[in-house]
């Protein structure tokens, strides 16, 4: 079987208009729930937002980390994970961004898909902007639309002079955003983002050999030094499995952090769009690193062939 995905940095499966199994991405610590790694997600039965919007349990907050390297944007029902916006500030060298997920109607779209999100209000011309549909059939992350935000994007504006919004995607089903204590919020955001920015160190000596170096290792034991750097050259890479048993697909992102691609059983196939300079954990069953890989430019497949590692033998009877 073989499936068709893409990476952009986030987002998640469209949950159905009751109940939903889904976790979300990370705020802070003490208000929602954090990314798992791989092989460690939980699913939790959450509100959709129709539902929750319902009971008008959603709200606006900002949260910055106790050290401040974490700053994020949400809209959502505290104590919860269930979120309908989330940005995070994003250093771009100098210039801070906003990553934004916003939970969408993704129909029968797949993971990648470019989409026009289109945002509108009273009073004031509508604001569009292009986005890839990203999080379908993922453990973590918002089902929706992920978009890459400046901190004067008109998007801002518009929601700053509005009670609420009114967004969709392309010809999707619209969908409305409450406002209500947004500017207050996107304020402190901002503010708190600008801070982070200015005192990022440099960033570290790239972990990914330009083209024509030689390679790097890419093992496992390099997990937590490895990350991805640019996209700039596109790859369309097929990964097979055809190992011993289950594997997991993650890509590395740009903070060296963990999104679940896909699991694949022994024989099956998924198709990634990707970028040279991105790197992929392969996991086993149990969410362990068994390989890492990173696209080759003209190289169109990649086989999973490393076994599983042996089970630890059991203590001696004494």
């Amino acid at each position: 079987m073989a499936l068709n995905v893409s990476i952009l940095n986030f987002l998640r499966r469209a949950p159905p208009p009751s109940m939903v199994a889904s976790v979300f991405m990370s705020l802070d610590e003490n208000r929602f729930m954090s990314r798992s790694l791989p092989g460690l997600a939980a699913a939790l039965f959450v509100l959709s937002p129709a539902l929750a919007h319902a009971q008008g349990a959603f709200s606006w907050g900002h949260h910055v980390n106790f050290d401040a390297s974490n700053v994020t944007l949400v809209y959502g029902v505290p104590e919860t994970d269930n979120v309908q916006f989330f940005g995070r500030c994003v250093a771009e060298g100098a210039t801070p961004v906003v990553q934004a997920q916003i939970w969408a109607d993704t129909g029968a779209n797949a993971n990648g898909t470019p989409v026009t999100l289109t945002v509108s209000g009273i009073g004031m011309a509508p604001v569009s902007m292009p986005g890839e549909i990203t999080g379908v059939n993922a453990d973590v992350g918002i089902t929706g639309v992920a978009v890459r935000l400046g901190f004067d994007d008109p998007l801002f504006n518009l929601m700053t002079n509005q009670q609420s919004v009114n967004y969709h995607l392309d010809e999707g089903t619209p969908l409305s955003l409450s406002t209500d204590g947004f500017q207050e919020h996107l304020a402190g955001f901002l503010a708190a983002c600008s801070a982070m920015t200015s005192a990022v160190a440099p960033p570290p000596e790239p972990t990914m050999p330009a083209p024509g170096a030689p390679a790097l290792d890419l093992s496992c034991d390099r997990i937590g030094e490895l990350r991805s750097l640019e996209g700039v050259t596109p790859q369309r890479v097929t990964f097979t499995n055809q190992a011993d048993g289950v594997r997991g697909i993650v890509w590395i992102d740009y903070d060296g952090g963990f999104l679940d691609m896909g699991g694949l059983s022994p024989g099956e196939s998924i198709t990634i769009d990707t970028y040279l300079t991105h790197p992929f954990m392969i996991t086993d069953g149990r969410g362990n690193c068994t390989e890492v890989m990173a696209p080759v430019a003209g190289e169109a497949s990649f086989q999973i062939t490393v076994p599983n590692a042996p089970a630890p033998l059991p203590n001696p009877a004494k």
